[in-house]
């Protein structure tokens, strides 16, 4: 049943952004701040085309279908997550179905089963009319701690309702003569976009991962596929003949494939992240800047408190929902750590600062001044274990979610809604 709440006015429409309204109320203007030439170098991508994407031999979904085929249901404001609250005052926020909030990392050794929530990103972000096809929806992004790789949450914001859909790598498969598709193991998903029919995803050693909205397959309406089993790809349902006979995907009933692949020529080296020099870029957290012409995508590093440095912040001009050449045209140096996610406004940068898994997390905001980002005001108090950030482009709010199960002392695994100005 959906869950009963007042009107969302949040998700409206509005004729006027909230970055014009600051320029007008302000008189602020925005300029392109000088590069680092060695930050530039370091995120410079290359694109590779995954053309299996299209060749798996199975029947494909619309995000409107998906959209509409939730079979999750968060709860408005609910209780069984509200102990992240702690000192945070969210506009809104939604719990998880209990399923979904209580996936244990029990002491130093990992659950293998354990989904981990990371990463979100909405319809307006995908598109400048904040619908698509009539409907108001957003995204989560989660990775997996044993072998399912990643998968993203898809939820209708007008039903409460969300349908997990795996994110898979296709590709063709000499040993059994067919295009399959595997697991995404050790893809992070620290932050995601979706920009018009691409889902872009930061893969922390490489780059930018990019899915296609036209490249979901339904696996329950294909004859060749099945819900029912827990491998991924093409496998053996343990009939009678013991042989690969159905796809799978985790028994999702949707599998999401990438279409290609903004990378560095070499992987990062997990040891030179964070370094006063010589260091390695790190993809932690993605998100879109519609109020700069051309759109932009902003990524941006983790480092932690005991790093050389706080990270830095890169944008990539986009050209027809793509980044324009794979090389980044504006950097500037974080200024402050932990940061898990970062948006703008086109007037101020937000910045999401963790705490640990029993601290509010805090909500910065930042004046970009050349390659410089000057810290604007006292932060705001967030839910405990925020993450990745997406700005709701019309009304300026910030959406998030935490990461920390709903468990013992753990505080509550959250989606939840930020106001911008503070």
């Amino acid at each position: 049943m959906t869950q009963d709440h007042p009107p969302r006015r949040w998700l409206r429409r509005t004729a006027v952004s909230m970055a014009t309204l600051l320029v007008a109320t302000l008189g602020v203007t925005v300029s392109a701040p000088a590069a680092h030439a060695a930050t530039i170098d370091d995120f410079t991508l290359s694109w590779t085309s995954y053309p299996a994407a299209d060749a798996i031999p199975m029947v494909k979904a619309t995000m409107t279908a998906v959209l509409q085929d939730g079979n999750h249901t968060a709860a408005y404001r609910g209780s069984s997550c509200s102990n992240a609250l702690g000192q945070s005052t969210p506009i809104a926020w939604y719990c998880f179905a209990s399923t979904d909030s209580s996936s244990l990392r029990p002491g130093p050794d990992l659950d293998p089963t354990a989904w981990i929530p990371q990463a979100i990103t909405t319809v307006s972000d995908a598109l400048g009319d904040e619908e698509w096809n009539g409907q108001q929806g957003l995204i989560v992004g989660w990775y997996h701690e044993g072998s399912s790789g990643a998968r993203i949450s898809v939820m209708n914001t007008a039903t409460d309702a969300y349908r997990h859909v795996l994110l898979a790598n296709p590709y063709w498969d000499s040993a059994l003569g067919r295009y399959n598709f595997r697991a995404l193991n050790n893809l992070h998903v620290g932050g995601m976009v979706w920009y018009g029919d691409y889902l872009y995803v930061v893969d922390t050693n490489w780059g930018i991962r990019v899915f296609g909205m036209k490249h979901i397959y339904d696996l329950g309406a294909s004859t060749n596929g099945t819900t029912t089993c827990s491998g991924i790809g093409w496998v053996d349902t343990a009939d009678a003949d013991a042989a690969p006979d159905s796809y799978c995907a985790s028994t999702y009933k949707y599998a999401m494939m990438q279409i290609g692949f903004w990378q560095r020529p070499t992987a990062s080296n997990s040891a030179n992240f964070c370094l006063s020099s010589g260091a390695d870029p790190r993809f932690s957290y993605i998100s879109l800047d519609r109020m700069a012409v051309p759109d932009r995508l902003i990524v941006g590093e983790y480092c932690p408190a005991d790093a050389a440095v706080n990270g830095r912040l890169v944008a990539y001009n986009m050209t027809d929902h793509v980044p324009t050449n794979g090389v980044p045209d504006a950097a500037w140096n974080l200024p402050v750590s932990n940061i898990q996610g970062a948006a703008t406004n086109g007037i101020n940068f937000y910045f999401n600062q963790s705490d640990g898994t029993t601290r509010n997390g805090n909500l910065y905001k930042a004046l970009p001044s050349g390659s410089t980002l000057n810290l604007n005001g006292s932060p705001r108090k967030t839910p405990i274990g925020p993450e990745d950030l997406s700005i709701w482009q019309s009304s300026g709010h910030l959406w998030s979610v935490t990461e920390h199960i709903t468990s013992g002392s753990s505080p509550g695994r959250m989606i939840y809604l930020m106001p911008s100005i503070f």
